[in-house]
């Protein structure tokens, strides 16, 4: 298998004509697939109060549960869960605020985003809850996993997780280097307190490393020190390297053979 890969993950939004012959070719190999990866966004959300977007979420999730059957494997990684923003004017001046900005307008907004947050987190991961209640009676044998997201708009937390995890005894945390790095640099989301709650849970981690926003690089690549991530020594955890965008052969090798050093 190229640059020694022999554990993936499958991203949700796969097409249906691909994702068949991927599977075969994948799975005739020996390749592992450690989980399926489904993104919750604004447009597909089953913990939505609109109706077609939660009902654009189930189909998202039914997706999610036909590609873990076809690559083999027994659980799904859900991150997202947006917060409301119906006309989009929220977002779309996000990014000009976080570019163009002062520090005063910036903290203006991190204290709005928090209010956001805090107007509608409950009751949106109470729905996650049933949904993923549901889910997992229905589909006998597979699990599910809770993941930070690379958003600052999402809800999904160390606390808001804690709460899912609490509620659900088949679902774990699968941490994200690169998101929780990302979400620290901007003063949303200390990143040490996402192990310190949940490492008990910890199922699996993507290895990404982080500059600024740009929080799915490759490991060797950004500002996180690699030390930081001993805790991830375990041979039992589900590690995959996640990165943004197309990755030179070279680039790959070079951060599997840094990641080794450090976890294996």
């Amino acid at each position: 298998m190229a640059a020694g890969v022999s554990c993936i993950t499958v991203d949700g939004f796969l097409a249906a004509r691909d994702a068949e012959r991927a599977a075969r070719l994948w799975c005739d190999a020996g390749g592992r697939t450690a989980a399926v990866s489904v993104r919750l966004e604004e447009t597909g959300d089953p913990t939505s109060s609109d109706s077609s977007i939660a009902a654009r979420g189930e189909r998202r999730l039914a997706r999610a549960v036909d590609l873990a059957r076809l690559f083999r494997c027994r659980r799904i990684v859900l991150s997202g869960i947006m917060i409301d923003d119906p006309d989009g004017a929220w977002t779309a001046s996000m990014g000009a605020r976080l570019k163009e900005e002062g520090e005063a307008e910036w903290e203006a907004w991190r204290a709005e985003l928090q209010e956001r947050r805090r107007a509608v987190r409950e009751d949106r991961i109470e729905r996650l809850c049933r949904q993923l209640h549901r889910w997992a009676r229905e589909q006998d044998g597979l699990a599910f996993a809770l993941a930070p997201d690379t958003d600052p708009r999402a809800l999904l937390g160390p606390e808001e997780i804690g709460w899912a995890l609490s509620e659900l005894p088949r679902v774990g945390f699968w941490h994200h280097t690169g998101a929780a790095a990302g979400l620290d640099w901007l003063g949303i989301t200390p990143s040490a307190s996402w192990l310190s709650g949940l490492s008990g849970s910890l199922c699996g981690v993507y290895l990404s490393d982080c500059q600024g926003v740009e929080c799915e690089l490759l490991p060797g690549a950004g500002a996180v020190p690699l030390s930081d991530w001993e805790t991830f020594r375990s041979p039992s955890l589900a590690r995959i390297i996640k990165a943004e965008g197309p990755v030179p052969p070279w680039a790959l090798r070079q951060a599997l053979a840094e990641v080794r050093d450090r976890l294996l």
